[in-house]
């Protein structure tokens, strides 16, 4: 029997199969998941203004957020697993999630500094954060 990886999953449709398996390895990992149920917009309101101060804060040190690499293998395959758990939110329809997730993601980049999934995940929370700007009333992407 051949695993699937959670991108095929995607890609075959089932979305929450991939988000089950992300959620497994992001808790075996030392991630926090929290219940889908208790994901409220304002919770996820909260991340996304934790998430720009990290940001701006990062933007103002003088050693440079961007020179920084991941030095840690295991910070890189957290990095990869939030950006693969945002699609798995965005096909699975877990709005709330999918928010929360893009937070994540991007607050661990800005944490621990930049590697090959910075981009990817930066990009989903600007576009969370966008959304949610336009439309204070709904945590949609």
């Amino acid at each position: 029997m051949q695993t699937q990886t959670p991108l095929v999953l995607i890609v075959q449709g089932k979305a929450d199969d991939a988000y089950n398996i992300c959620s497994s390895t992001l808790i075996e990992l030392g991630e926090t998941i929290p219940n889908p149920d208790s994901v409220e917009p304002d919770t996820v309101n909260t991340e996304i203004a934790e998430t720009i101060s990290m940001y701006n804060q990062v933007c103002e040190d003088d050693n440079g957020w961007l020179k920084r690499e991941v030095d840690d293998s295991k910070e890189r395959i957290v990095d990869k697993f939030y950006g693969t758990i945002v699609t798995a939110c965005y096909f699975s329809n877990r709005k709330k999630m999918l928010a929360y997730f893009a937070c994540k993601g991007f607050q661990l980049s800005l944490r621990n500094g930049v590697c090959q999934h910075t981009p990817s995940n930066a990009i989903h929370f600007a576009h969370v954060a966008f959304a949610t700007m336009k439309d204070q009333n709904a945590v949609v992407v």
